[in-house]
């Protein structure tokens, strides 16, 4: 059962990442739609699972927004996140996110 509702979460993910940022947060947002009444704990532990294969497979960068804003202010480290990595934003403050890697071309 984890890996069906890690491969849901995976693709839901990626589907957002196509789109845009992707807050750290909007990993447990997704999980609670999907399996209400799930601890905390156990969401958290599915979405890391989900966070190192993305990071495993996928060419992605973490980054640190302000919410409400877009725009990069940093980075983060995501081997070695908090509880509190996973907890919705705060107004005016970082939270972890990540980003579809650039890739740079030449004219």
């Amino acid at each position: 059962m984890a890996e069906y509702a890690d491969s849901n979460l995976l693709q839901d993910i990626e589907d957002m990442l196509d789109v845009g940022a992707v807050g750290l947060y909007e990993f447990v947002w997704t999980l609670r739609s999907e399996r209400p009444g799930t601890s905390i704990d156990q969401l958290r532990d599915q979405a890391a699972r989900v966070l190192r294969h993305l990071l495993d497979t996928r060419d992605i960068e973490p980054i640190l927004q302000v919410w409400p804003h877009s725009d990069p202010v940093g980075t983060f480290d995501p081997m070695n996140l908090g509880l509190n990595a996973w907890d919705d934003p705060v107004l005016n403050q970082p939270y972890p996110a990540l980003i579809l890697a650039k890739r740079h071309t030449h004219p």
